[in-house]
């Protein structure tokens, strides 16, 4: 199982330069950085709640959080 979550931190390592790519590409269309930051933060999030509501794990206890 180890050697599984080391083949996929690789392959995630490797997809870095095409996330690099396409900032600096959505930043030239929008014709400001800030908004495609912006943009890429949002993306990024909704995508964190998708894999989150898949997984079924529970809301964590506000007291654990803070």
């Amino acid at each position: 199982m180890g050697q599984l979550y080391i083949l996929i931190a690789l392959a995630i390592g490797l997809l870095l330069p095409l996330q690099v790519g396409i900032n600096a590409e959505l930043a030239e269309r929008l014709s400001n950085p800030i908004a495609a930051s912006f943009f890429s933060f949002v993306v990024g999030t909704i995508g964190l709640m998708i894999c989150w509501l898949v997984s079924r794990d529970p809301w964590p206890d506000l007291n654990t959080v803070a």
